[in-house]
């Protein structure tokens, strides 16, 4: 009787420590942040809007480093090309990124997250060791139009319209200090619609009447 008791005793004590740390492990409270240049993928139930993105992932990276966080664009890329007859305004993909600080040592160094969204609802976040240059922060900026209205502004606008499926939410660094932009385009056409005014221009109002315009060698 003692020896089927302590045995008894044992089995439970060695199942309740098992699954204490398996609890523990799931919870992720004692992982060790995740490397640069890694990637999670991730099932979100959030729908691709825009707004609702940028502020669930504003929200994830506040968890994460708390306010040495900067938000610096929104990539948003259509299903369709702005210049199709039959465009239909689905959005296929959202890109958020952010560069977080990290203290090392007497300084300070830098990390740039992506958060991928994908229409079928997966959630891909990248990180890099590295800086992010040519944008101010948008963090306090005022951001007054939404995506949908900015897309529709565009299409209603007596301009040609891209042939481009890319929009990027952002406030270049140049010689005029503007409202951020979203940017409908690529290298080869732009349209600009102010994210405050909602003004429609295929001029970029950061460098306009300074007779040049500027690289846009990294748009797709």
């Amino acid at each position: 009787m003692k020896k089927t008791m302590f045995y008894s005793l044992l089995m439970g004590f060695i199942l309740s420590l098992t699954f204490g740390l398996t609890s523990c492990k799931s919870c992720g409270g004692g992982e060790p942040e995740k490397k640069a240049d890694s990637t999670e993928v991730l099932k979100t139930a959030v729908a691709l809007d825009v707004e609702n993105v940028i502020s669930t992932d504003r929200v994830a990276m506040y968890l994460k480093a708390g306010d040495n966080v900067r938000w610096y664009e929104t990539t948003v890329v259509m299903t369709d090309y702005f210049s199709a007859p039959d465009c239909t305004g689905e959005i296929d993909k959202i890109i958020n990124t952010f560069q977080k600080i990290v203290a090392v040592g007497k300084g300070y160094d830098t990390m740039v997250y992506k958060f991928k969204h994908y229409k079928d609802g997966t959630c891909e976040v990248d990180s890099i060791d590295g800086w992010w240059a040519e944008d101010y922060p948008l963090n306090d900026e005022p951001i007054e139009v939404s995506f949908k209205d900015a897309y529709e502004l565009l299409m209603k606008a007596n301009i040609v319209k891209p042939d481009s499926r890319y929009c990027v939410l952002r406030k270049e660094i140049g010689p005029n200090n503007c409202n951020p932009q979203y940017i409908f385009g690529n290298i080869k056409s732009q349209v600009y619609v102010d994210a405050v005014t909602g003004n429609v221009t295929a001029n970029d109002p950061v460098f306009d009447g300074f007779g040049f315009g500027k690289p846009l060698g990294e748009w797709p």
